[in-house]
């Protein structure tokens, strides 16, 4: 408060809300006293939001948490918004989105990172004075696995023949079938060495009446006649 003799000035620094009342001035001498008031109004400062501690990259494994963080005023208090590559991300989930206020400190969890959460994240902060946005990367290393066969391929043991290759790693049912073919073939080409041909067409010709089950019939007769 400051008085020069004739006028008498009351200055507040740095006003705040609570400074908000009715003031009143009151002048005494001997013959008596004079008053005047008024009242002081403060309204609430207005600033747009300012991200001071912004937000850092981070990069963890696979099944790990992540905590993204960023200390952010303004007045009135900003509204933060949390983006991943440019999609809003909601609070559920995997996602949890904390707000604390009143230490000005906003936080975007992730529980249990997998790979396709890697990414860039961006928080934006916005009031009636304007906006602040920052933004870091997330990395999530995926996790090493050894191999696994899902399928196993049952096959038999192969004794391979001349003219057929064989590869184990795509043996199949129709292959052994087609190797015991090649052996019977072999068998039966052995047996001819030993019959003429003469004598395997007179069999054919005997076997005109159909044979009892487990003989040699005409059929089959023929069959060894092909591949000879």
């Amino acid at each position: 408060m400051h008085f020069d003799g004739e006028t008498c000035t009351l200055e507040i620094t740095k006003a705040e809300l609570d400074d908000d009342a009715e003031y009143q001035c009151v002048a005494i001498n001997n013959l008596g006293q004079a008053s005047c008031s008024a009242e002081l109004v403060v309204n609430e400062a207005r600033i747009r939001p300012e991200i001071r501690d912004k937000l850092k990259p981070i990069e963890v494994k696979e099944g790990q948490k992540a905590k993204f963080e960023a200390r952010i005023s303004g007045i009135p208090e900003p509204l933060v918004d949390w983006y991943k590559d440019n999609d809003k991300v909601e609070d559920q989930g995997r996602f949890m989105i904390v707000d604390d206020e009143e230490n000005e400190v906003f936080s975007l969890i992730i529980e249990n990172c997998r790979p396709e959460d890697s990414g860039t994240y961006k928080c934006v902060a916005v009031n009636e004075e304007g906006e602040a946005e920052s933004s870091a990367k997330l990395k999530v290393q995926e996790e090493s696995r050894k191999p696994v066969i899902e399928e196993k391929v049952m096959a038999e043991p192969v004794k391979p023949v001349e003219g057929i290759v064989v590869n184990h790693m795509t043996l199949h049912p129709l292959f052994t079938f087609l190797t015991k073919l090649q052996l019977a073939r072999h068998f039966f080409l052995a047996m001819a060495q030993l019959l003429s041909r003469d004598v395997i067409e007179e069999a054919v010709k005997a076997a005109s009446v159909k044979p009892d089950k487990g003989t040699f019939g005409l059929r089959e007769a023929r069959f060894v006649l092909l591949w000879l």
